[in-house]
């Protein structure tokens, strides 16, 4: 029985103990190099049915759970989603065997670091590489990703790609270290063993291999070489022999090939007189040609130029609308700028007029107060005891009298102040009764959504249950109450309809509306009122019921042939896309929706181009969808509508896609609610200030109206008292002060004035510079209409005399190609006669490059001709012996060429080998001692001793090891317990760490035979070591506790398999 995993959700990463639990978020992130991994993911995949795992947290990771919780299901999954082979993983042959028991396919999703300067492609792929393997028993296929989600290839050569540009061995046992291997490795003591894995790690063996390839094909290229010498020689002895037995008769075969070449001269001389003669005729063809072709450009560039004139003018015209439109607006612009600037100058002209009579008005009033205080200090020489105390009585009331003013206005601010606070705090509160209203909906919808989730998940794949959690049962109660209906209703009316083209779910989704999809048609009204009783049985309080359509079924599908939208060939009628097989729900979707009338365009570029103008709209279309879903009427109502419906939710939709969706949905809703709260929060934190200020508020207007009352009282006293007779000079103060009270306002008033003209004038020349703005905005549009209006006529001039002149050139090009037909006709006699003569010349040698004139070459070859006859009545025919040694002395000349081309290039094969090999020397030496140097440092952790013995010839490894405090002798780790021998065996791997360079180290069940003290040991090693390399990645797989692992490192527990669950 097949054990089902759970999701991300159901695997927690936690701390080995909770005293490791981070204190702060500083380490969320680290400095990442390219090739780590960031993520993967899981689906069908052995075990799992679907796994998460995030790696970004920290540089090092430990995943831990008991045996069988698939662990070694990641580092699989890593190997074979970087292209590994099967055999890789030690798990199995064939990759088709990782897919779960019981599904079709599986997939890995391997999501890698791309940063740095060590990135690959980062301009194509981004910050980050995810790579998608899907495997079935029959095909495996790869995607590989950007970090935007585009899909850049499909190719596992780019994944080779990748992981060579980026480091990456996944067959290397240093980069992933496998169960097998590591208990393999950890367990054995043969040297041999030990061996091979230095060899697979440091690639050694890969550059051995290599150089013996390299050996055999140079012994084989030696070997070769000699048997061709050997044949080589024979060649020549033949070739020598041949040489000798022709010198006799060399007179008569130079003769005969002096004669042969004079009349393949003579004949090539023929040829060279006849395409002498072609060439001149078909020169003058060509000049015709040429001044055809020319011609011909030129027509066709003129008739471009027209369509160019034509195209410019067209859009010339547009910005003269567009202009003179821009235009229209900035003039009224202008005119109010024109407004808003008299308004400005005469408001400034009246406040000067206003500061001017309150500057005269202040003068008389000094005048006034020198006058005033210069009687007051004459009756003050003459003032008596009794007046002084009269006087000083009237100046406490006064006194008295300022400070009830100052309490009236600062009740006044106060009790402003506070009407102010309690009509924001009334706000306030409607603002947070809103937020709350708004979060009680958000947490209604969420519930909603929630229940449709849990509803369709135990649904199965029910694809009813897109159309509601309660929409199952009402087809079930339907199903056993039909007896009672006349026409069984049907619906949801969407899960009758199907797609001819899945391209056009979000348009048809969109222009039908999710009302109709989930609606139901009946065929008359007490069907309807029996469907309405069932969803009110059926469906909870709050869940909206479908809509009910009533309408006589008629069981033949509606003719809609001639309404039907006459669609151009890009575009489809909505009518058309829909595959709609039961005739009642087709005929009410017709009646309802007029979907014969809709048109379905790509792009809204064609959508506005066939319907912004009434000539282009097709026959019978109402209106038109775009692919997005965003709608547009027909000219002459010509308008638009944008799309809010971006995804499709009923329509040929997977459940589980759906589920995805609802979860998305749920998702954003919660952040949204989140972010009202907050916003609640923040609200009701600043009313409670303001009701705090407001309850200070209330008790200062409480003391200060105690303290006004107090001296009130006071000043009642003194107001009653009997006023002790006084001169005249009271009087004179009360009138000096009210002067100066006058002086006072009106300079405040004047220093305001003062601040309104500034305000003002500043305002003005705001105005002014719109108003230039204005201005130079309407010179310069003025100036590129007329400008436009000049280029109009200008070009119309240029395409009326192109037009004219369009008949004289056809009639000149019509002339050229009489000419070019005759001249065609001489040319090709004449070249039919070169090409015959140039046969017959071909046929007897190659074309010689000077040439005499055939009279005197024929009469060469008449005195060669007798020479000849009269020598081959004295000789024998060695024609063959001749051909012979032609033949053989091309091969000679060939083989010759090709013996030292073979010489050269062993010279340089066999340096190459030398030179390789003192190199893999030289990389092996190296190896060697960083090796037996890193180990040596990793032992003196433990206060070890000890070297690595590594014999090349022998093919073996020896780690030699002295325990701790010299408890025994020297030996290998045969010797040694068995907690001593696996740390001993780890420190070798960490010396090939130390040689080996990678983003990452994945280690499976590397401390299964240790003790705990040794453990602890070798993972304080390996925690030290990374965090010295904190770029790369490290991720041990262990089924032991490592409760004693601190905070450094992130812990994934894996969640234990069903026999224990059990």
């Amino acid at each position: 029985m097949s054990r089902k995993r759970k999701p991300l959700s159901n695997i927690s990463l936690e701390e080995a103990s909770k005293k490791s639990k981070k204190d702060d978020d500083d380490q969320d992130s680290y400095s990442r190099r390219a090739g780590t991994v960031n993520h993967m993911t899981l689906k069908n995949f052995m075990c799992h049915s679907l796994l998460e795992v995030d790696f970004r947290s920290n540089n090092v990771s430990f995943v831990i759970g008991r045996n069988g919780s698939g662990k070694s299901a990641i580092l699989t999954a890593l190997i074979v989603g970087l292209g590994g082979k099967a055999n890789l993983t030690s798990r199995g042959t064939n990759v088709k065997g990782f897919i779960k028991a019981g599904k079709a396919s599986c997939s890995v999703e391997i999501e890698l670091c791309n940063e740095g300067p060590m990135a690959y492609k980062p301009k194509v792929y981004g910050k980050s590489i995810k790579i998608i393997r899907n495997l079935t028993p029959t095909s495996s296929t790869y995607r590989i990703k950007s970090a935007s989600g585009e899909t850049i290839s499909n190719l596992a050569k780019e994944i080779q790609n990748i992981t060579t540009s980026l480091n990456i061995q996944v067959d290397n046992p240093v980069c992933v270290l496998t169960q097998d291997t590591s208990r393999n490795f950890l367990s054995s003591n043969d040297p041999k063993n030990k061996f091979s894995l230095f060899m697979r790690a440091t690639k050694l063996e890969m550059l051995e291999s290599e150089f013996k390839i390299i050996s055999n094909n140079r012994n084989n290229s030696i070997k070769a070489l000699k048997d061709k010498k050997n044949n080589f020689s024979n060649l020549a002895d033949e070739l020598n022999r041949l040489k000798r037995k022709i010198d006799g008769h060399q007179s008569i075969v130079n003769l005969k090939e002096q004669k042969i070449m004079l009349q393949t001269e003579m004949l090539w001389a023929e040829v060279r007189d006849a395409e002498e003669e072609l060439a001149q005729d078909q020169e003058k063809v060509n000049k015709i040609v040429k001044k055809m072709e020319d011609f011909k450009k030129t027509t066709q560039n003129k008739k471009q130029d027209i369509q160019s004139y034509e195209e410019n003018v067209r859009e010339y015209n547009q910005q003269h609308e567009q202009l003179r439109n821009q235009l229209d607006l900035h003039r009224r612009t202008e005119n109010d700028n024109k407004t808003r600037m008299e308004q400005f100058q005469n408001a400034y002209n009246r406040k000067r007029q206003e500061k001017q009579n309150v500057s005269i008005e202040i003068d008389s009033r000094n005048k006034d107060v020198q006058t005033l205080q210069k009687e007051i200090s004459e009756a003050n020489d003459n003032m008596t005891k009794v007046e002084q105390q009269k006087q000083q009585r009237m100046k406490e009331l006064q006194d008295m009298q300022g400070k009830l003013s100052g309490f009236d206005k600062h009740l006044e601010t106060a009790r402003n102040d506070l009407f102010h606070i309690k009509s924001d705090l009334a706000r306030k509160k409607e603002d947070e009764l809103s937020l709350k209203g708004e979060v009680e909906q958000f947490n209604h919808k969420i519930a909603s959504e929630k229940g449709s989730l849990e509803a369709l998940r135990k649904g199965s794949g029910n694809v009813l249950m897109l159309y509601g959690k309660s929409m199952p049962r009402v087809l079930q109660l339907i199903e056993q109450n039909k007896a009672r209906f006349k026409q069984v209703p049907k619906g949801p009316l969407g899960a009758y309809i199907k797609l001819k083209d899945e391209k056009w779910a979000v348009a048809v989704e969109g222009y039908l509306g999710q009302a109709m999809l989930r609606a139901f048609t009946v065929d008359n009204q007490q069907d309807s009122k029996l469907l309405r009783q069932i969803f009110s049985t059926c469906m909870e309080a709050g869940e909206r019921q479908p809509t009910i359509i009533t309408s006589r079924f008629i069981h033949k599908k509606h003719d809609v042939r001639k309404n039907l939208v006459k669609a151009p060939s890009d575009c489809a009628v909505l009518y058309s896309v829909l595959a709609i097989e039961d005739p009642i729900v087709s005929n009410c979707i017709v009646d309802q929706m007029s979907v014969e009338n809709i048109l379905l365009v790509e792009d809204n570029r064609r959508a506005i181009e066939l319907l912004s103008q009434r000539e282009r709209v097709p026959r019978n279309c109402a209106q038109a969808v775009t692919i997005g879903g965003d709608r547009y009427y027909p000219d002459p109502h010509y308008k638009t509508y944008a799309s809010t419906y971006k995804r499709a939710r009923f329509l040929q939709v997977d459940t589980e896609e759906h589920a995805q969706l609802i979860e998305e949905n749920i998702t954003n809703m919660t952040n949204k609610r989140q972010v009202m709260c907050n916003q609640l929060k923040a609200l009701q934190k600043e009313m409670q200030g303001q009701y705090q200020q407001q309850q200070e508020l209330e008790e200062k207007i409480r003391k200060v109206n105690l303290a006004k009352s107090r001296i009130s009282t006071r000043y009642e006293d003194l107001n009653n008292e009997l006023d002790p007779e006084a001169h005249d000079v009271t009087n004179l103060e009360t009138v000096l002060q009210e002067v100066n009270t006058i002086i006072t306002t009106k300079s405040a008033e004047l220093e305001s004035i003062n601040e309104e003209l500034k305000e003002i004038k500043q305002e003005i020349v705001e105005a002014k510079e719109l108003l230039l703005r204005s201005k130079n905005d309407c010179k310069s549009l003025e100036e590129r209409t007329c400008s436009l209006l000049e280029k109009i006529e200008e070009h119309n001039a240029k395409i009326r005399q192109m037009t004219v002149d369009k008949d004289y050139d056809q009639r000149k090009l019509q002339d050229y190609q009489r000419k070019v037909n005759e001249g065609q006709e001489i040319v090709n006699g004449k070249e039919k006669n070169a090409r015959k003569k140039a046969i017959d010349a071909s046929k007897l040698g190659e074309r010689p490059a000077e040439l005499r004139t055939v009279p005197e070459i024929f009469k060469e070859v008449q005195e060669i001709s007798k020479t000849i006859a009269r020598i081959e009545t004295e000789a024998d025919n060695i024609d063959q012996v001749a051909s012979r040694y032609k033949e053989l002395h091309e091969k000679y000349n060939t083989v010759s060429n090709v013996m030292r081309a073979l010489e050269k290039n062993l010279d340089i094969l066999g340096h190459s080998v030398e030179q390789r090999h003192k190199h893999y020397k030289l990389t092996e030496n190296f190896f060697i001692t960083f090796m037996k140097h890193s180990f040596k440092k990793i032992l003196e952790f433990r206060q070890f001793k000890g070297t690595i013995d590594i014999d090349m010839e022998g093919r073996k490894l020896e780690l030699v090891v002295i325990p701790q405090q010299g408890s025994q002798g020297q030996g290998t780790t045969s010797n040694l317990s068995g907690g001593e021998r696996s740390f001993s065996t780890v420190a070798f791997l960490y010396a090939l760490w130390q040689c080996m360079d990678f983003p990452f180290y994945f280690l499976d069940e590397f401390d299964v035979y240790m003790d705990k003290l040794n453990r602890t040991k070798v993972i304080d090693i390996l925690m030290h070591h990374a965090r010295s390399k904190p770029d790369l990645q490290f991720v041990f797989l262990t089924p032991q506790d490592i409760s004693f692992v601190t905070r450094e490192a992130a812990i994934l527990r894996l969640q234990d398999p069903e026999r224990y669950t059990q």
